[in-house]
């Protein structure tokens, strides 16, 4: 990771990684030492392998609100900056998780985001919702997560902006903004 970040140019204000595979006991500076210029947060999968996300902030951008929500099967983390008006997340939705786990992510990401109606919105993460195609959306089959996924956008007011599948013919791996 630290290479990958050193490559480009300049500074970004977050990175969002997914599927980290932390513990709480694996400490930040264990796999982030030298990373000064970021403040660390995290939501790890607790109880089983795999899964978790990590948000990395610059200390240039000010974080007044965190939330973290883990359900084993799904992990979300959100940040605010007021200031900036800013508000940016990262989901983790493991391809076996129960609708019900992924309806209750979505739902807060929702809660968060309505509760800053005039920040700019930045949701990224691996969704796992292998049936949406994205080009158009109203093309595809419907389940049980696609239907959650784009009613989500949709009373949000976010729209998705990868255009290229990111495995084989599937568009898993995707980001949200207003």
């Amino acid at each position: 990771l630290r290479e990958d970040v050193e490559s480009i140019p300049g500074e970004v204000p977050f990175i969002a990684v997914t599927e980290t595979w932390l513990k709480p006991y694996v400490e930040n500076l264990q796999i982030l030492n030298g990373w000064e210029k970021y403040r660390v947060y995290r939501c790890d999968r607790r109880y089983r392998t795999g899964g978790g996300v990590m948000l990395l902030t610059s200390f240039d951008l000010p974080i007044d609100e965190h939330v973290a929500l883990d359900n084993d099967s799904c992990q979300l983390l959100m940040c605010s900056s007021s200031p900036s008006k800013w508000v940016f997340g990262v989901l983790y939705r493991a391809p076996s998780a129960p609708v019900s786990d992924f309806r209750e992510c979505l739902e807060a990401a929702r809660n968060f985001i309505e509760q800053r109606p005039d920040h700019v919105v930045c949701l990224m993460g691996d969704f796992n919702v292998p049936e949406i195609a994205w080009n158009p959306p109203d093309a595809n089959p419907r389940t049980a997560n696609s239907d959650a996924l784009l009613s989500f956008t949709e009373d949000t007011l976010l729209s998705q902006y990868i255009d290229v599948p990111s495995r084989g013919s599937s568009y898993l791996d995707l980001v949200f903004s207003n």
